[in-house]
């Protein structure tokens, strides 16, 4: 996560003033749309389980489950905590780069990711393994995150 904040804070440093946080749609789009799902689960918790990752449901052929998770909060605050910050922090410089093609790269992203966990946290893992799999999950998805930094970082010297 440091490599990640340092990255964010020399690239508002160097490119911040370029970016015209008025006239960024997709960002404000998902932000706003996240925000308003993860605000009404606190309110109603039985968005939770009609959006969650559930590999039963999807087979059965909700496949709505394969995009809804992006936008719901299912481990609290904290987690609401951590993913605003990155969203307020990297959504706006990916859409200064990438432009339009941010909703490609955050719906794609987000439905490989998907598929990932729907592979690898089965109903069948042991309960040691479900413990652990949040942390495993974290480390990928730092893994991910260092790897669109380099991109970046490549783009911006490029």
């Amino acid at each position: 996560m440091p490599p990640a904040m340092f990255f964010m804070g020399g690239f508002y440093k160097l490119k911040g003033k370029e970016i015209n946080f008025k006239s960024l749609p997709i960002s404000i789009s998902i932000i706003t749309i996240t925000t308003l799902i993860t605000s009404l689960q606190f309110i109603f918790p039985g968005i939770i389980k009609a959006l969650d990752r559930n590999r039963e449901a999807l087979l059965s052929g909700e496949l709505w489950r394969l995009i809804t998770p992006l936008f719901i909060q299912p481990m609290g605050i904290w987690q609401c905590v951590f993913n605003g910050i990155f969203f307020l922090a990297f959504l706006p410089i990916a859409e200064f780069i990438y432009r339009r093609k941010l909703i490609l790269i955050y719906f794609t992203a987000g439905l490989v990711g998907q598929i990932f966990n729907y592979y690898w946290v089965g109903q069948s893992y042991p309960k040691i393994m479900q413990k652990w799999m949040p942390f495993f999950i974290a480390f990928k998805n730092y893994i991910a995150l260092k790897m669109r930094v380099i991109v970046l970082h490549i783009k911006l010297r490029g």
